[in-house]
C-alpha cells in the first residue's frame, strides 16, 4: 500500500509540473509576441529582402559568367574569326527584344547620337547622311595574294598564299543638306559623298563617316561628291566649315483645304512686278504642324508656331475688307482647330512633351504620370496659365 501511494504522488506531482512548465512556456511566448520591439520584425524582413537580391545578383551574375564564357570560346575555337563586338550587339538586342518594341541598348557612339538628337544641337556640317541597306554593305570575293618568304637557315625561298578580304559598303547619299549650313556651300539632296577629308566612304561604316563630317566649330572638312547632271555625273569638292548646328523638331506650319490636303496660300506678280496674294493661307482654320522630335526645343517651336497660324487665320478673315489696314475683328479668333502630326516622330525628352501638352490642355488637368521600381511615383498636371 505504501509504495501505491507513493508511485500515486509522484505521478501527481509530475502532472502538476508539466501543467506549470506549459503554462510558463506559454506565458512567455506571449510575452516575446506583445512586447518584442517592432523593428526586430522590421529588421527580420529587411534581411529577407537583402537575401533574395543577393541571390538574384548572384544568379545575374552567373549567367553573365555563362555568356561570356560561350563568347570566349567561340572567338577561340570556332572554324572561322568571328566578330564579337558583333555577337555581343545581336546577344543584346535579342534579350532586350524580350521586354518591349522601346527598350533598347545603345553603345558609346549610339548614346552620343541621342544626347545630340535630344539636345538638337551638334557640331557638324548640316548634313543628313543615308545609306540604302545601312552597314550590311557587301563583300566581294576574297582574293589569293602571293608573297615570297625567304629562309635565313637555308637560305631559300617558299611562296606562301594569304588570302585578304576588303569590304565595301553602298554608296552614301545626302538626305537632306540643311539651309544656312552645307546647302549654303552648295551640295544639294542626291549628291554621293565620295570620301570625307581624302577618305573613301564605300570602305567605312556609316558611323565613322559621321564623326569625320562632325567636330568642333570652325574647323575645315573636305567633302567630294559624285552629282547626276543632265544625264552626266560630276564631281566636285567643298570645303565645308563645321558649325554649332541647331535642328528644328517643327518641320512644317501650315493650314489644310477642305481635301485633306497642306494650304500654303497662292501669291503671283503682277504688272507691275509686285507680288498679289490671291488667297491665304487658312481658309478652313485647320491649323496643322508635322513634329518631327521632342528635343529640349521643341515646346517653345509648337507655341511660336500656333501663335504664327493664329495670326495668319485672322489675316485670312481680315481679307475681304477694303481697308485691309483696318481690322474688322475685336480681337483673335481662335483657330477651328489643330493638327499635330507625329508620323516617324522617334519620341525623345518626357519633360518636352508634358511642355507640349501643357500648351494645349486646360490648367490643372492630369497630362501623365510614371513609375517604376527605380524612383518614385511622379504625376504631370498642366501648370501653364
Amino acid at each position: 500500500m505504501v509504495n501505491s501511494s507513493r508511485e500515486g504522488s509522484q505521478s501527481a506531482a509530475q502532472m502538476v509540473a508539466s501543467f506549470f512548465s506549459g503554462a510558463f512556456l506559454t506565458l512567455t511566448l506571449v510575452f516575446i509576441f506583445f512586447f518584442t520591439p517592432p523593428n526586430s520584425f522590421t529588421d527580420s524582413n529587411t534581411k529577407s529582402n537583402s537575401s533574395k537580391e543577393s541571390e538574384q545578383s548572384s544568379s545575374v551574375r552567373n549567367q553573365i559568367n555563362q555568356f561570356s564564357t560561350i563568347v570566349t570560346d567561340l572567338s577561340k575555337g570556332y572554324v572561322d574569326p568571328i566578330d564579337t563586338s558583333k555577337i555581343f550587339r545581336i546577344g543584346m538586342n535579342a534579350m532586350l527584344s524580350q521586354l518591349d518594341p522601346y527598350t533598347e541598348f545603345e553603345d558609346v557612339s549610339g548614346a552620343a547620337d541621342m544626347r545630340e538628337n535630344i539636345s538638337g544641337k551638334y557640331g557638324g556640317v548640316g548634313i543628313v547622311i543615308g545609306r540604302k541597306g545601312g552597314d550590311e554593305g557587301k563583300s566581294p570575293p576574297t582574293t589569293p595574294t602571293t608573297s615570297t618568304s625567304t629562309s635565313t637557315s637555308t637560305s631559300t625561298s617558299t611562296p606562301t598564299t594569304t588570302t585578304t578580304t576588303t569590304t565595301t559598303y553602298n554608296e552614301v547619299k545626302v538626305v537632306n543638306a540643311i539651309e544656312g549650313y552645307a546647302y549654303n556651300d552648295g551640295v544639294r539632296v542626291g549628291d554621293t559623298i565620295l570620301s570625307v577629308d581624302g577618305i573613301n566612304t564605300n570602305t567605312l561604316p556609316m558611323d565613322e563617316i559621321r564623326t569625320l563630317l562632325r567636330g568642333d566649330p570652325n574647323t575645315k572638312v573636305v567633302v567630294k561628291i559624285e552629282r547626276q547632271q543632265y544625264k552626266q555625273r560630276k564631281e566636285l569638292e567643298f570645303t565645308l566649315i563645321r558649325q554649332r548646328v541647331s535642328l528644328r523638331d517643327v518641320k512644317v506650319v501650315s493650314f489644310l483645304k477642305k481635301n485633306g490636303k497642306v494650304d500654303n496660300g497662292e501669291m503671283r506678280l503682277n504688272d507691275e512686278g509686285e507680288m498679289e496674294i490671291l488667297s491665304y493661307a487658312g481658309y478652313t482654320g485647320i491649323g496643322y504642324i508635322k513634329l518631327s522630335g521632342f528635343s529640349e526645343d521643341a515646346g517653345s517651336e509648337i507655341r511660336r508656331s500656333v501663335d504664327n497660324l493664329q495670326q495668319l487665320y485672322n489675316r485670312r478673315l481680315n481679307f475681304g475688307n477694303e481697308n485691309r489696314d483696318v481690322r474688322i475683328l475685336d480681337g483673335m479668333k481662335p483657330l477651328k482647330g489643330l493638327i499635330i502630326d507625329l508620323r516617324g516622330n522617334p519620341g525623345g525628352l518626357l519633360t518636352s512633351a508634358v511642355d507640349i501638352a501643357s500648351s494645349l490642355i486646360p490648367p490643372g488637368e492630369e497630362i501623365v504620370s510614371a513609375r517604376g521600381r527605380g524612383f518614385s511615383s511622379v504625376t504631370y498636371k498642366v501648370s501653364v496659365q
